[in-house]
């Protein structure tokens, strides 16, 4: 049943890019190709009659993080502070603009 309509749905929209938006020759073979080749990994992957089996999420432990993101992480940090603080504050005046003291 899922491949019938699989098929029918690619047949409708075929239809429909030909008739509605009016794609010609070349263009039309290659939303066609596309279409197809969505309905060849449905038929690949999806297994409709199936029924589903939820998994229960893992309680693992996430590792934690290793040396190199540690050290990554402080550069950044210590590289954001010192970016924001030297830069001057400039002032609003309507006129030219100055750096405050």
């Amino acid at each position: 049943m899922g491949l019938l309509f699989a098929f029918g749905f690619a047949l409708f929209a075929l239809v429909a890019l030909w008739r509605i938006a009016r794609l010609r020759g070349p263009a039309l073979q290659l939303a066609g190709a596309a279409i197809l080749a969505g309905v060849a990994g449905y038929l690949w992957q999806g297994t409709p009659n199936l029924a589903g089996s939820p998994k229960a999420s893992s309680t693992e432990r996430k590792q934690s993080d290793s040396s190199f993101a540690l050290e990554r992480t402080v550069f950044f940090e210590r590289f954001h502070r010192t970016h924001k603080s030297s830069m001057p504050r400039m002032q609003c005046t309507g006129r030219a603009r100055t750096p405050m003291a």
